[in-house]
């Protein structure tokens, strides 16, 4: 991540959209960002890795919309706040009988969209599925307003910038965040107080950003326990979980692509069933569906998410055939499975380096089957198979087995995390 300054070269467009000239209308002279009842911070990003994001409609040019950085900045906001998760939430972003104490803008313009193209190998075996979809280019420039009620409480200011960190550290915006995509490194922010100082943190090397990661786990969880009563049950991701685990690489790399290339090695390396053992197990659970029609199992890398997609070649008499897993509870609107192993690209200040979080929990509500479909290619012909239905789940030995293989290496550093008592 390149170095972060306190002072923006360029001033906002004040006249960018209505909102943003309403809360940025009436500053007092002494202070240039503090208005008769906001104070506004300027924060500016930089895309990092491809972005896969989008305005309401799916058919607009790529976008990054207020509302998609508000649900980012949500999200980690209640992963970081361990069981106070719901009251820091209310706090920051309100509820149904309390207005959101935090406005933000982004300054809406034009990206220089292009078409995703051609990946290397490594990073289109984590673009499955979005090779058609325009992308915002990396190097683009996004510029927040965020701003805040006049005497706003320090304590909620602080644990919105600290959120800010667990986005750029952990995540991104946009599609397939969980595969590296989306990422953003912090440039700039203006002003530099008590508050916002903690953004200053992430401006760190590669040996230094795990200590770095947990000093924003660990302030966070503390200043959330001031808002409210804690929650029995947390979120599917929380730094709070017992089954949580972070490792944050020691290891500097050139630049965020190279990062992200090393995420898609790992992820490829371990699910080749032509150099992993879990891999050719699963490989052949599928193969002997295929060629009998019978399954009472699933494979075990369904795990890391679902639809879950096997394609194989060369069956008899020429036939191809594809076999997908998902969830079996349409009806109930569970049709997906996020990916419980989330693969991170953190910026430095001289590169990137890469983290691996694992939230092991419920997998799918209990009586929620795994349908597996299946289409047979003959020449030209495709015949759609009746669906069967398995009722076991995954085990979570091989997510296990794959960050057991990252510490092993020695590469990684593990996260000492925050485990909260229960109410």
């Amino acid at each position: 991540m390149r170095g972060v300054s306190s002072n923006l070269s360029k001033k906002v467009p004040k006249t960018r959209c209505r909102l943003e000239l309403l809360s940025t209308a009436g500053r007092i002279a002494t202070h240039p960002l503090l208005g008769r009842s906001r104070l506004t911070y300027r924060l500016r990003f930089r895309v990092e890795t491809p972005c896969f994001c989008g305005g309401a409609e799916a058919a607009t040019e790529p976008c990054i919309r207020a509302a998609s950085l508000r649900g980012a900045l949500r999200f980690w906001l209640r992963a970081l706040s361990a069981h106070h998760f719901r009251a820091a939430d209310y706090a920051l972003f309100g509820s149904c009988n309390l207005s959101s104490s935090v406005t933000l803008t982004v300054d809406t313009h034009r990206f220089n969209a292009e078409p995703s193209g051609r990946f290397p190998p490594e990073i289109a075996y984590l673009a499955y599925g979005l090779t058609r979809r325009k992308q915002i280019p990396c190097g683009s420039e996004i510029k927040v307003s965020v701003s805040f009620s006049k005497g706003a409480d320090e304590r909620i200011k602080r644990l919105f910038f600290l959120s800010v960190c667990g986005l750029v550290v952990f995540g991104g915006v946009g599609a397939r965040t969980r595969r590296g995509f989306g990422t953003l490194s912090l440039t700039a922010f203006e002003p530099q107080d008590e508050s916002s100082e903690v953004l200053s943190w992430i401006n760190a090397g590669a040996e230094e950003m795990a200590e770095v990661a947990e000093r924003v786990i660990q302030e966070s969880a503390e200043l959330a326990s001031g808002f409210g009563e804690p929650e029995n049950v947390l979120p599917p991701v929380s730094f709070a979980s017992d089954g949580a685990e972070v490792y944050i690489s020691r290891q500097n790399y050139g630049s965020a692509e190279a990062a992200h290339r090393r995420l898609g090695a790992l992820m490829r390396a371990f699910r080749d069933y032509r150099t992993s053992r879990l891999a050719r197990r699963d490989h052949d659970l599928i193969y002997q569906f295929a060629t009998c029609g019978k399954i009472d199992n699933v494979p075990l890398r369904t795990i890391f998410g679902m639809p879950h997609h096997y394609f194989l070649r060369n069956l008899q008499n020429g036939v191809t055939m594809s076999v997908t897993l998902t969830p079996g509870a349409t009806a109930r609107g569970i049709t997906r499975r996020a990916s419980p192993v989330l693969l991170s690209v953190v910026p430095t200040n001289n590169g990137a380096t890469i983290a691996v979080i694992l939230m092991r929990g419920t997998f799918l509500p209990r009586g929620v089957p795994i349908l597996v479909e299946c289409q047979r290619r003959r020449q030209r012909k495709v015949e759609n198979l009746p669906p069967r239905s398995v009722s076991r789940h995954p085990s979570w030995q091989a997510a296990i087995s794959f960050v057991d293989n990252l510490f092993r290496s020695g590469e990684f550093a593990s996260l000492r995390l925050v485990r909260k008592e229960k109410a």
